[in-house]
């Protein structure tokens, strides 16, 4: 990931080569007219980042503002990091339709939505999905994943609460429609791992077989 040591996001943007400055600056106008009352632009992890600044809510587990919109110029493309989109197959598939109807080509990790050219999104989309996260809501699914995490259980634990907190914090999440990927057990680890390595070893003897053949 390519890190500015910007400081402001005018200071970012005058950083970029003109044809990425023009791109970024197309989707940082859109990304600031979509914003809801109470979201800030910062820069962050050495991007433009939009969320709730640290005057407001200091306890993140990062010390970083609770964002949930980024902006980067990578290496050799332009990133949208859709952080609401994370464990939401609601917002993904909003997203993917949404490209799909525009005719745009739909690249996206996790959050990263993956561009060359400004038009290469689908605007209002974007727009409309960034407008409807209050701040009120992203700290509401923020504070319900944070009890998901193995620092959340552990905490919990000293209480002798763990299991019905990390419950509660499920139930908000799907009533949210977010999705807590489930971690996959030791034995199913061990059992992909052997598959993988019977599969090798058999792709390995047919392989030998066929040149004994020849």
């Amino acid at each position: 990931m390519v890190s500015s040591a910007a400081q402001t996001a005018t200071a970012y943007l005058a950083s970029l080569p003109e044809d990425r400055r023009a791109d970024i600056s197309t989707v940082r106008d859109m990304v600031l007219k979509s914003l809801p009352a109470g979201v800030e632009e910062m820069m962050s992890f050495g991007m433009i980042g939009y969320g709730i600044p640290l005057s407001r809510f200091p306890n993140t587990y990062n010390k970083q503002p609770l964002c949930f919109v980024y902006i980067a110029a990578q290496k050799n493309f332009n990133a949208l990091y859709l952080m609401c989109s994370y464990m939401n197959p609601d917002v993904r598939t909003r997203l993917a339709d949404g490209f799909r109807v525009a005719g745009k080509k739909f690249d996206m990790g996790k959050s990263c939505v993956r561009y060359q050219k400004a038009s290469d999104l689908p605007m209002a989309v974007i727009s409309e999905l960034i407008s409807s996260i209050s701040p009120k809501r992203w700290l509401e699914i923020y504070a319900a994943s944070r009890q998901l995490t193995a620092a959340g259980k552990k905490a919990s634990a000293k209480s002798g609460n763990a299991t019905e907190k990390s419950a509660a914090a499920k139930k908000t999440l799907k009533a949210a429609g977010i999705v807590v990927p489930k971690r996959p057990t030791k034995k199913a680890m061990t059992k992909k791992v052997v598959a993988k390595n019977v599969g090798e070893t058999s792709a390995a003897r047919k392989s030998a077989a066929k040149k004994r053949a020849t």
